[in-house]
């Protein structure tokens, strides 16, 4: 989950288009959502709910504007937080703000819930439109971008704790009152409420917004997590969630970019090991030449997923991927800061460790930049200690801290993940089985539809992966690249995006992730298929794109055909084409 301005570049222009179509994606009767919500809190109201996410929404737009996110942060969590304001910080030092204005939600409806584990999830569906463009801090002037219309597709979670319920016309923490005691916020060093001293942020009392994810990159998943973090959490820490540990991995990417950028490794001191710093600072001395220094700047990030759990016999182990984009920015001698504009994407594992034995404290599941140990906010970036209560931070004695980062096509991300697929794989017996308590999409791979536990796929995953396929003879012709833009605008993913995918993958550099079976390559061409459905359609260009996909995997044309004919159906019985 992004700085505004590049979440929505990627984003298909055309704003009509992109409502419409994005909309079909991984979206299933609301109703089904709603119904889960209300067996464990029957006043769930989802109108006004979906009132309550427009005022968040607005609100968080218009703080971004203001490069001012402290008066949102009652009702965000740590990760959501942290990565506004240090993109907040970069822009700065550049010299420029977003300017948005004319701001419409166009539509706004709930696409996922899931109760029953530590927090009840929602996820609503947000499509908008705005005018967006940079102007200078010193002048406010205009500085670049279009001064057009635009739109943009994006899904934001909302969790709280399970069990806690709604009171109706009850103001809470988007409305600026604390949920608990009704009193004006007014948010103590710990995050509690001054009046009551309630956890504000803790989801006992009110919806914290958790994650926002780029409409390319979302896909319904269970929140439980996958079977080794469900195994973990029953044997291990019985207050173990998905949602923190995401939380907290969005707030340790954030931090490194930050000491990317400036190249000093104050940012993650208290998030990172020791041994993991001096191996950052020793990488930056390598890359570094006489007269210049680059970085990857204007970071975007697609998605963070909990991939699974390890041990190594002292320390319990997190693998995390983080989906993110970013451009090349040169620092010359002067000091002056360049962005080179070369777009690209990369999949990042990163390892996070904490000491066997440690277990969650679920009152600040997500408070993930707070220090576990006295509960204050991590305000100064300069020591591996807590300035308040002096507790070391950064050795796993208290919470979730960065051991490794790789790219995953690295030997050493493919070395954690090859020990992971070992230990992740359930015994021939167990048939993973949907919960009666969590809703997810049927235009994706669902739980029901397989005997493994393979990631589900994104719009852009599958994407990459027929792009990848398609560039292998080296080579993309002009009929696939129409073929393959239209598909792509069909999920929300933009021309620049497009080709920058297709670049890298002429140069053998494009990391796409790839079905890790015959199953899971199934439902990836299903996936594709509705992709292309999207419109309602399957032109003869994306029809020979997808027959050439699936010939790779001794798929005929007649089975693509056959293919695209069943989803037809399927998506027709859900409403969708």
């Amino acid at each position: 989950m992004q700085k505004l301005h590049d979440w929505r570049h990627g984003i298909g222009e055309n704003s009509s288009q992109t409502i419409q179509e994005t909309a079909h994606v991984g979206i299933d009767d609301w109703e089904l959502a709603v119904a889960t919500l209300q067996e464990s809190d029957p006043d769930f109201d989802p109108a006004a709910f979906e009132n309550r996410f427009a005022g968040a929404f607005h609100q968080i737009q218009d703080a971004w504007a203001a490069q001012d996110m402290e008066r949102v942060r009652a009702f965000v969590s740590d990760g959501v937080f942290e990565r506004f304001t240090l993109q907040i910080l970069e822009q700065r030092d550049l010299g420029y703000r977003d300017h948005m204005e004319d701001i419409r939600i166009e539509r706004a409806t709930i696409a996922e819930a899931a109760s029953g584990g530590i927090f009840d999830v929602v996820t609503i569906m947000v499509a908008a439109t705005l005018v967006d463009y940079r102007v200078s801090l010193e002048t406010g002037t205009y500085l670049s971008g279009e001064k057009k219309r635009h739109g943009f597709t994006e899904f934001w979670s909302f969790v709280r704790r399970t069990g806690a319920r709604t009171v109706a016309g009850k103001p809470g923490l988007i409305e600026g009152s604390c949920p608990n005691c009704g009193a004006a916020i007014q948010m103590n060093q710990t995050g509690k409420c001054e009046s009551c001293e309630a956890l504000l942020r803790s989801g006992e009392f009110d919806w914290i917004l958790s994650e926002i994810t780029q409409a390319c990159e979302w896909k319904p998943h269970a929140h439980e997590g996958n079977r080794s973090a469900r195994l973990y959490r029953d044997r291990h820490d019985p207050a173990f969630n998905v949602q923190h540990i995401e939380d907290r991995a969005s707030v340790i990417f954030w931090r490194k970019a930050m000491a990317d950028r400036l190249a000093d490794t104050q940012p993650i001191l208290k998030m990172a090991t020791a041994e993991f710093c001096a191996e950052l600072a020793k990488e930056w001395r390598q890359r570094s030449v006489d007269d210049h220094r680059d970085f990857a700047g204007g970071c975007s990030v697609g998605c963070v997923d909990l991939l699974g759990m390890l041990d190594d016999g002292k320390h319990d182990l997190a693998m995390v991927e983080i989906r993110w984009s970013a451009t090349t920015h040169r620092v010359e001698m002067n000091g002056t800061v360049k962005d080179r504009g070369d777009w690209s994407r990369f999949r990042t594992l990163h390892v996070l460790g904490r000491k066997s034995g440690v277990v969650t404290d679920v009152n600040r599941g997500i408070d993930s930049a707070h220090c576990p140990a006295c509960g204050a906010p991590e305000s100064a970036l300069v020591s591996h200690a807590c300035e308040y209560c002096g507790a070391v931070l950064n050795t796993g004695d208290h919470d979730w801290v960065l051991f490794q980062a790789d790219d995953m096509g690295s030997s050493e991300a493919q070395a954690w993940l090859a020990r992971l697929k070992r230990k992740d794989r359930p015994p021939a017996a167990i048939v993973q089985r949907v919960s009666p308590t969590s809703f997810h999409s049927p235009l994706v791979r669902s739980a029901t539809e397989a005997s493994h536990d393979a990631p589900l796929a994104s719009p852009s995953d599958a994407l990459a992966w027929m792009i990848v396929t398609l560039a292998a003879d080296g080579e993309i012709h002009a009929n696939e690249h129409e073929a393959v833009l239209r598909i792509a605008r069909n999920a929300g993913i933009s021309e620049p995006m497009v080709d920058g995918l297709i670049e890298t993958a002429l140069r053998g550099e494009l990391d796409a992730p790839a079905p890790p079976d015959q199953n899971a390559t199934r439902e990836w061409m299903a996936l594709m298929a509705d992709v292309a459905l999207a419109d309602g359609v399957v032109q003869t260009g994306e029809l020979n794109v997808l027959a050439q996909l699936g010939a790779h995997f001794d798929y005929q044309r007649a089975d693509i055909a056959l293919l695209i004919a069943k989803r037809r159906t399927r998506l027709l019985r859900f409403g969708r084409a």
